[in-house]
């Protein structure tokens, strides 16, 4: 009897350690998966054999052929002479197509300004050719307000010289320029279409103002009655390859940009609104903080203001110092993290303000022309919400 007691003891126990290393492996597995699809850099080459053969042939400039590829190496003659001749033909209508573009939005009027742009730094050495190259490649961008937060007597000076507007920072914490306050102020001073903060060490080109103009003239009432939101991703580059000559020329850039690699989508580095964006009911976030650009991002969606990732139609390219690398931000305090924790949200913040939870995306068609959709599905961690919540709507305690 009593070995037949420890047996089973035995057997319990054993029981337990195999569900607790089950257990142990599926949050291991969890957070790795987490991981992977916050910080996972995917780079061209993964993908292209995804495309397919109908993808080479193109990227081959049409000078290949199906007998090429091993996917075909047992298909018949015949087979491979129709796929090619479809293939022929679809090239010839989509080539048609381009060539035939539509005028979809009227072009935006030179004397206006779509856009006031606007930036702050501090004056260090090591970052000061950074930040000079930024003042200079905003200034290509037609039609737009340029300005420069500061109450810094150099920063002003050579802002000024770039020909930007300076104004004074009269809102700080934790060391950093308030965010909603540096919006009210441009809002109250400038006329524009939009208004946009982007970091002191983030290059454009043109392709910013043609998203914007695109946006304006596409976008309906409806969609634009509570505010529009518009956020993406960045490419990051080395800053030793952008040369003062490099970064102000779009063509330029625009080369150098396929050689960086683009940035997790936590972590956005501009934020464009229109004039009905409610800054007024936001909270003092400070820049330069973590989770900031989160909170944008979350509040927005929480109250149906109308987002839309640009990753795929902006080009925006982070100047990296090898020195500081791309996670600098995350080492300079938890007061924006401490701020929004107060309001006991019943989502996360962090999960719901990721580009990828955006409801619209605008992009690039294959030719050349900027679309502007509803984003197809989004992810489980975008509309998720915390397990309180979900019983206190299950008990009807809340609607």
């Amino acid at each position: 009897m009593g070995n037949a007691n420890f047996s089973t003891r035995c057997l319990q126990k054993r029981g337990l350690n195999i569900l607790i290393k089950f257990l142990l492996l599926t949050v291991g597995a969890s957070m790795m998966f987490t991981f992977m699809a916050h910080h996972v850099v995917y780079r061209p080459s993964s993908a292209v054999s995804r495309l397919g053969p109908a993808f080479m042939l193109i990227n081959k400039a049409g000078n290949s052929h199906l007998d090429y590829f091993e996917e075909f190496a047992e298909s018949p003659d015949e087979e491979k002479i129709v796929l090619m001749n479809k293939m022929r033909e679809s090239m010839k209508s989509f080539m048609h197509r381009c060539t035939k573009k539509k005028a979809y939005c009227k072009k935006f009027p030179e004397q206006q300004h779509i856009l006031t742009l606007f930036t702050t730094w501090v004056y260090e050495k090591e970052k000061f050719h950074i930040n000079n190259k930024t003042l200079f490649n905003w200034r290509t961008l037609p039609n737009v307000n340029l300005v420069v937060f500061t109450n810094s007597t150099g920063v002003k000076y050579y802002s000024a010289e770039a020909g930007f507007q300076v104004l004074p920072i009269i809102e700080e914490a934790s060391g950093a320029p308030v965010l909603p306050a540096m919006f009210g102020a441009v809002m109250k001073k400038f006329q524009s279409e939009f208004y946009g903060f982007a970091n002191g060490d983030i290059l454009f080109t043109k392709t910013l103002v043609d998203t914007l103009e695109h946006v304006l003239c596409s976008l309906g009432q409806i969609r634009r009655q509570n505010g529009i939101l518009i956020v993406g991703r960045r490419v990051n580059v080395p800053a030793r390859l952008v040369t003062d000559k490099i970064a102000m020329s779009w063509k330029q850039l625009d080369r150098i940009s396929h050689s960086g690699s683009l940035f997790q989508s936590d972590a956005e580095d501009y934020f464009i609104t229109d004039k009905s964006y409610p800054w007024h009911k936001f909270l003092p976030v400070a820049i330069g903080r973590r989770a900031y650009d989160n909170w944008v991002v979350a509040f927005s969606r929480y109250h149906n203001i109308t987002v839309i990732d640009a990753s795929e139609s902006i080009q925006c390219l982070h100047q990296t110092l090898e020195s500081r690398g791309n996670f600098e931000g995350l080492e300079k305090g938890r007061y924006n993290i401490e701020l929004i924790d107060q309001l006991r949200l019943p989502f996360s913040p962090y999960s719901w303000g990721r580009t990828l939870c955006a409801g619209m995306k605008s992009w690039t068609n294959l030719c050349g022309e900027i679309v502007l959709s509803e984003r197809y599905r989004l992810v489980s961690t975008c509309t998720s919400y915390y397990t309180f919540h979900k019983i206190y709507k299950l008990l009807g305690l809340i609607r």
